[in-house]
């Protein structure tokens, strides 16, 4: 299990972002969560595991990624 720390983002926004995968995740690359929650802590979200989450890695184009409007930066602490 990796810990990753990342930033998350699609053509609405991006956002920081924190979490634990099986999964080898790499930049770039478009990936699908499972049976995670997310919870907002200060400036950046934590993706939480259930016993059953899955990080997958999917063939989606999201488009151009909006890196103007990052959430994390506008988080009331």
């Amino acid at each position: 299990m990796n810990f990753v720390d990342c930033l998350l983002g699609d053509s609405t926004a991006v956002v920081d972002c924190s979490f634990y995968s099986s999964t080898r995740v790499e930049k770039g690359k478009v990936y699908t969560f499972k049976n995670m929650s997310a919870r907002q802590n200060r400036d950046q979200l934590w993706v939480n595991w259930s016993r059953f989450a899955q990080v997958k890695e999917v063939d989606t184009d999201v488009g151009e990624v909006n890196m103007k409007v990052n959430i994390s930066r506008r988080a009331v602490s």
